[in-house]
């Protein structure tokens, strides 16, 4: 799914098939959270909180699905909410290190 949405730029087809799988496993996270990167490279950000929302709701520890939910913020210039998700990593991971670039990310996308 990944491969068709970043490689070939065939948005349509991987989130097709990202629908199969959360149909195949409708309480899985990692399934929500792989859609939501998903319509996040296809700049549908959006449906990516949704998907993300999802994610969260069915593992409130899911790192993916915090991430992508704070992309998708970013990408929708709501960078409060983006900063919460990011802060919502940082607890998950114990201060991955990724998740200390998104916070940096989300505080310079706050200065535009």
């Amino acid at each position: 799914m990944l491969y068709l949405s970043w490689i070939e730029a065939d948005f349509k087809e991987s989130q097709m098939e990202g629908w199969k799988a959360i149909k195949i496993e409708p309480l899985s996270t990692i399934t929500h959270a792989v859609q939501s990167a998903i319509c996040w490279v296809a700049r549908e950000y959006e449906e990516a909180v949704s998907m993300g929302k999802l994610a969260i709701d069915l593992d409130a520890n899911s790192y993916l699905g915090y991430k992508m939910t704070a992309l998708a913020y970013i990408g929708m210039d709501k960078i409060h909410e983006a900063i919460e998700m990011i802060q919502q990593t940082l607890r998950v991971s114990r201060r991955f290190q990724w998740s200390m670039y998104d916070l940096m990310w989300g505080i310079q996308s706050s200065w535009r």
